[in-house]
């Protein structure tokens, strides 16, 4: 992708822009855990109860709050983002309150995510060991087309990952082992494998959580406790909030890296901004629509990043970089990801 020789010309730019970008926002870069608790919780809130009036009510009113369950718990899921990010003493209260109203309930514990830093590393960014990049860029269309659908299996997968695998790999070592390393992330490379072990036993209290929660459900509809149709609708929720994920995911980035390493620059432009309207706060939440200015200063907490923009757009350059990275909507940019990816040959 890049030369040596480019990439070390570009990286007093790189310097130049991130210093520039970060001094424009530094009065932003305290993350305020009341914003946290409230719009996390307000969002699961929302979920909990639409998921329960759609599955208690009749037609058209459990149809009418099907789609608040979705969005309530994709946004309030998507927060495990944050979390990954601000993992200081401050946010760590929040991080466990989370995990317990709805990370563990959702079987999404933050464990399965803290691969997302290496998405950031700028050796790793848009290589084979970036978990969450594939080269949809310099791939046929229909790599990006069918990468949605395909997600609509994460709540199976989920549910045979903590109540199937992790008892077993509790009982014999070496499949536990396996799931550590091939059944333990969020990652969109069907291949991605873990190296290295977990930081810190937290993983552990969170799986068996889960896996106790899933017992639990399980148990009572066995029981005959809970009807079956509340988990075909919790599958439903979840599946569909996937879906919505991974259509976010796929226009978040240009995926032009073709699995080579690239400069600061190239990964800057190879992100992307949804800054305008109100439907992006909806199918990219807590800060996603901004996506490359999250690349550039993932210091910034989410709250942030709308005010962040502005004065990035009012005080930087007019030739800089960073206003290439923005697009006015989510056909534009799939249409862009269409346009590169057409070009690559099908054989």
């Amino acid at each position: 992708m890049s030369s040596p020789q480019a990439a070390k010309a570009a990286r007093p730019d790189n310097v130049q822009l991130v210093r520039t970008a970060a001094e424009i926002t530094r009065h932003l870069a305290e993350p305020r855990p009341i914003i946290y608790w409230v719009d996390s919780f307000v969002s699961a809130a929302v979920g909990w109860v639409s998921f329960y009036l759609s599955a208690t009510l009749r037609w058209p009113w459990a149809f009418l709050f099907f789609p608040l369950a979705v969005l309530g718990f994709y946004r309030a899921t998507v927060f495990m983002h944050e979390i990954i990010h601000f993992s200081g003493s401050r946010m760590k209260p929040f991080g466990v309150g989370w995990n317990v109203f709805v990370g563990i309930p959702n079987l999404m514990p933050t464990f399965i995510y803290d691969i997302h830093i290496r998405h950031h590393a700028q050796s790793q960014y848009g290589t084979v060991d970036d978990a969450e990049y594939l080269p949809f860029g310099v791939m046929p269309p229909p790599h990006f087309i069918l990468f949605p659908p395909m997600s609509m299996t994460i709540p199976l997968l989920a549910i045979l990952r903590f109540l199937i695998l992790a008892p077993v790999g509790w009982i014999f070592p070496a499949a536990g082992r396996w799931v550590q390393r091939r059944a333990s992330a969020l990652a969109m490379r069907p291949e991605f494998e873990r190296k290295e072990p977990f930081k810190s036993s937290a993983w552990r209290v969170q799986e068996a959580a889960a896996f106790a929660w899933a017992a639990f459900i399980a148990g009572s509809v066995f029981v005959g406790w809970l009807p079956l149709r509340f988990v075909w609708l919790w599958i439903g929720v979840i599946a569909a909030g996937a879906i919505l994920n991974s259509t976010r995911t796929v226009v978040s980035h240009r995926y032009r890296s073709g699995n080579q390493r690239m400069t600061f620059i190239e990964q800057l432009r190879d992100s992307v901004n949804h800054p305008n309207g109100f439907l992006p706060e909806l199918w990219a939440p807590v800060g996603l629509r901004y996506h490359a200015l999250h690349h550039l200063l993932p210091f910034l907490p989410y709250h942030s990043l709308p005010e962040a923009h502005r004065l990035l757009m009012e005080k930087l350059p007019g030739d800089s970089v960073y206003r290439e990275t923005n697009s006015p909507s989510l056909p534009r940019t799939l249409g862009v990801l269409w346009a590169s990816a057409k070009q690559t040959p099908t054989c």
